[in-house]
């Protein structure tokens, strides 16, 4: 039996505590760098991945956590990914759990990889209006496989919270604009104050992977991801 629920909200506890522990001054700046051997980083990247990943098939299913390469990024997320799709987030499309920046929300939706509409359009306010047309557009073709009647609002940003430990860069809100953009069907926990249970955890799993699969198999899926990006060029963009 996993124990995700205690494991998520654990982790929302411990984040601007991990945030601090990898705060550096450099050249009068300051830099935040991953520390792999923390233990809130363990908890996400090792625990939690290990649950989800013994709650779908792994011979179909890759499950992945970051926070960052060598930097701590500003959003950290997981991911549930068909191996015949994608093995990256940065392209096609999967599952994905996306923390707020100071991660007491986690939003589950099915979510668009926001890099391949980097790669030709560049990393602007433009690309971000890209990925949401194209996510609309997706997301129309596919609501007969919707894993719910209704939705929550994603709000990664989480402007009320004036008092957060980090100030986000044009970079890093950006970024946190393009996943908001490329997500959809869209369930969202709050982990300050939970009012959901374990099961509801591994059951909204199960109904976003079938989701996901019935998407997947549907054969216009893999045209409309083949031409998703150039679907929405326009004459001016260069």
């Amino acid at each position: 039996m996993t124990n995700l629920k205690n494991h998520l909200i654990e982790f929302s506890q411990g984040w601007e505590g991990y945030i601090s522990d990898c705060m550096r001054l450099v050249d009068d700046s300051l830099r935040f760098y991953v520390k792999n051997d923390h233990r809130v980083y363990g908890l996400l990247i090792k625990t939690v991945v290990s649950e989800l990943q013994s709650l779908v098939d792994e011979r179909l299913y890759k499950v992945k956590g970051s926070l960052g390469q060598a930097s701590l990024t500003g959003i950290p997320w997981l991911a549930v990914m068909d191996k015949h799709v994608t093995e990256s987030t940065q392209e096609r499309f999967y599952i994905s759990y996306l923390f707020s920046k100071n991660a007491r929300k986690l939003h589950l939706s099915i979510a668009l990889g926001a890099t391949q509409f980097e790669e030709l359009y560049g990393s602007s306010s433009k690309t971000t209006e890209k990925i949401i047309l194209a996510k609309n557009q997706f997301a129309r073709n596919f609501e007969r496989y919707a894993p719910a009647s209704s939705f929550g609002v994603m709000d990664l940003l989480d402007k009320k919270d004036t008092s957060f430990s980090r100030e986000f860069t044009t970079k890093m809100t950006r970024t946190a604009d393009n996943y908001e953009g490329g997500s959809f069907f869209t369930k969202v926990y709050d982990l300050l104050n939970p009012d959901f249970e374990e099961l509801d955890i591994v059951d909204d799993l199960g109904r976003y992977v079938e989701s996901y699969r019935k998407i997947v198999s549907d054969p216009a899926s893999s045209v409309l991801l083949d031409i998703l990006d150039e679907s929405v060029h326009e004459d001016e963009d260069q």
